[in-house]
């Protein structure tokens, strides 16, 4: 998930996005998002430097998977391009795949920031409001997205995997039972929600226009109104 001033929606807080990247293709810099913190807040030192650590190899996945393919990179070399050795990568991550899932990874912790950030807001308002945060994060980050979303797709490993998936789904059903929703109800419009949101990111990942992603959110949540029995 280009976004310049602010996005406001008329159930959601604003989010004032100020981005950090001059050009896409050579974009490793990361977008300011209220209430999203960089993940370290509440750490002590050393689980500090094990996230950066974590963040270093990531990052250099992507680059190298973007020059080289997901095929063509191996842990060794990723750990060569973060600066670190062998065995400090296959202490962070037992595979290259195990790498690459770091990157949804994020998506959730910054989602979760975004819910934390306002606990007054809930229901669908708080998932909407959350998916906008990451929508906008996802605008600053175009490339590593793209990157990772293709290389997700080209491992028949992660192609497979439900652990994302399965986590956005938890997180969903949690916002409304709190909310005192059935929780099979829950569940259902979960599912519902999700499905947009994958479809969303497919329409969106391989258009050459590649509008806003926030946009294109914006644009989901209004047709799925109906979902929510409003």
């Amino acid at each position: 998930m280009v976004l310049v001033g602010e996005v406001v929606s008329d159930t959601s807080p604003e989010w004032h996005i100020v981005p950090t990247w001059r050009n896409v293709s050579t974009d490793t810099g990361r977008a300011t998002v209220p209430g999203v913190t960089d993940g370290m807040d509440g750490m002590d030192v050393r689980e500090r430097r094990h996230a950066a650590t974590r963040d270093a190899l990531l990052e250099s996945a992507i680059e190298l998977i973007d020059s080289q393919g997901y095929a063509g990179v191996t842990v060794e070399a990723i750990a060569a391009a973060a600066g670190v050795s062998r065995r400090t990568a296959y202490r962070r991550f037992r595979t290259k795949d195990d790498i690459l899932l770091e990157l949804p990874r994020r998506w959730l912790r910054i989602y979760d920031e975004a819910l934390a950030a306002h606990p007054d807001v809930v229901g669908r308002d708080a998932v909407e409001t959350a998916s906008l945060a990451l929508s906008a994060y996802i605008d600053a980050h175009r490339r590593e997205t793209l990157v990772g979303l293709a290389a997700l797709a080209d491992s028949p490993t992660l192609a497979s995997t439900t652990v994302a998936h399965d986590a956005w789904h938890r997180r969903v059903v949690d916002v409304l039972v709190a909310d005192g929703w059935d929780a099979v109800d829950a569940q259902l419009v979960a599912g519902a929600y999700l499905g947009g949101i994958d479809s969303m990111l497919a329409v969106w990942a391989p258009d050459p226009d590649r509008r806003p992603l926030v946009e294109v959110n914006r644009r989901l949540h209004e047709r799925l109104r109906s979902i929510w029995g409003d």
